[in-house]
């Protein structure tokens, strides 16, 4: 009997201690609805569930009240809570699956989960036909995540700040990355929701006049090219020479001439002219016979005490090539003719499309060279392209290579 008395009485102070629990959870519920709308901060948030944003408006704004936040009963059906909302009774079921599941009583002002186990969350509140549920205890009661982040600061004359909620945020995003490439659009519509006007537009800046531009010559200093002179009787030699003597247009150029046996006889002191000059001299063979050779070598030994093994033929002309390779003279025998040309544009334009990396410009000293000349030099010069002179040593450019 004396413990069935125990029993009782037990039973009786547990129903005082549920019956108070109850009155103090009504008076709070009253309290916090009775709160004036300044206790609740006017930061405006927008909500993201699955990186997907909620459309901006009053019925997905959460609340925060007394640093609570609330956020809507209905935006969580994307991460598999959803919901049964009684407004008649003002109570509200959340669920998620068949085990975890919590019950609002908006009038009471309690919460109670699927085991009948009192929740000591903060009320939930009912706003019109929608219920605001605490997001940091839902949130964990139901094995989400999420995070709160700063999008604009003080844009409105009352200086309010405007955030997002980020309900299960995808970890591939962080959460800088997220607002960065969001933020224009959610300030547009942010502000298009309120009425704000953007603010005004800085006036527009005439556009900077911009230098003319200088278009860059192309480079051709991968060409080489090398000038040589024959014919030295046909009336041009002295005028050409004066041109590679006149700085600055040809400072550093230089060039080979082949002289003949009637040359050298015709124009001796030319010839030592061009030696002097820093020029190279060689012979112009019209036989190619090892004998012309020599008698023009005796001739050049005469008028500029100087030999030389460089020698010009014809293409054509197979004794010189034979003779050449015999005797270890250096032949060139390239088939253009740059002299046969009138005008120094058909020669620069002969130049420019030469695919050669080594081209033989090769002139007959005549008075429309020397003409032509100048503007030739003034193309190569412009275009940066490398004129050497012939030497001995230098590898000869021959007819079909």
């Amino acid at each position: 009997m004396k413990r069935i008395q125990e029993v009782c009485t037990v039973r009786v102070r547990m129903k005082r201690l549920i019956s108070a629990l109850v009155s103090l959870a009504i008076v709070i519920g009253l309290s916090w609805a009775l709160l004036p709308v300044s206790r609740a901060a006017v930061i405006p948030y927008f909500i993201s569930v699955n990186d997907n944003i909620l459309p901006f408006n009053d019925s997905t704004m959460p609340l925060r009240i007394n640093d609570v936040y609330f956020i809507p009963h209905n935006v969580l059906a994307d991460v598999g809570v959803h919901y049964v909302a009684v407004v008649s009774a003002e109570q509200l079921h959340l669920y998620r699956g068949a085990t975890r599941s919590v019950e609002f009583d908006i009038t009471q002002g309690v919460t109670i989960d699927q085991d009948g186990t009192m929740r000591g969350w903060p009320a939930a509140r009912m706003i019109g036909n929608r219920f605001y549920v605490p997001l940091r205890e839902v949130a964990n009661f139901f094995g989400l995540t999420y995070e709160i982040l700063p999008i604009i600061q003080g844009i409105t004359p009352h200086d309010t700040n405007v955030s997002i909620i980020r309900i299960q945020p995808d970890l591939l995003l962080n959460g800088p990355s997220f607002v960065g490439i969001h933020r224009d659009s959610l300030i547009d519509t942010y502000r298009r929701h309120f009425g704000i006007q953007p603010p005004p537009r800085p006036p527009d800046l005439p556009e900077p006049t911009l230098p003319d531009i200088v278009e860059i010559p192309p480079d051709f200093s991968d060409v080489i090219i090398y000038l040589s002179f024959f014919d030295l009787s046909a009336g041009g030699l002295a005028d050409i020479l004066d041109l590679f003597g006149s700085p600055p247009a040809v400072i550093g150029y230089r060039a080979v001439f082949f002289a003949s046996a009637a040359d050298i006889a015709e124009n001796p002191g030319l010839i030592r002219r061009i030696f002097g000059s820093g020029h190279s001299l060689g012979i112009h063979l019209v036989d190619g016979t090892y004998e012309e050779y020599l008698e023009t070598s005796a001739l050049l030994l005469e008028a500029a005490r100087m030999r030389s093994v460089l020698i010009l033929a014809e293409p054509d002309n197979e004794t010189a090539i034979d003779m050449a390779q015999e005797h270890g003279l250096v032949l060139w025998n390239t088939a253009q003719r740059f002299g046969e040309y009138d005008t120094g544009d058909r020669v620069t334009n002969a130049v420019s499309t030469d695919s050669g990396a080594r081209q033989n410009l090769k002139f007959n000293a005549s008075e429309n060279t020397a003409e032509i000349l100048p503007g030739v030099i003034a193309f190569l010069r412009t275009n940066n392209y490398t004129v050497r002179r012939i030497t001995e040593t230098v590898l000869p450019i021959r007819q079909g290579e």
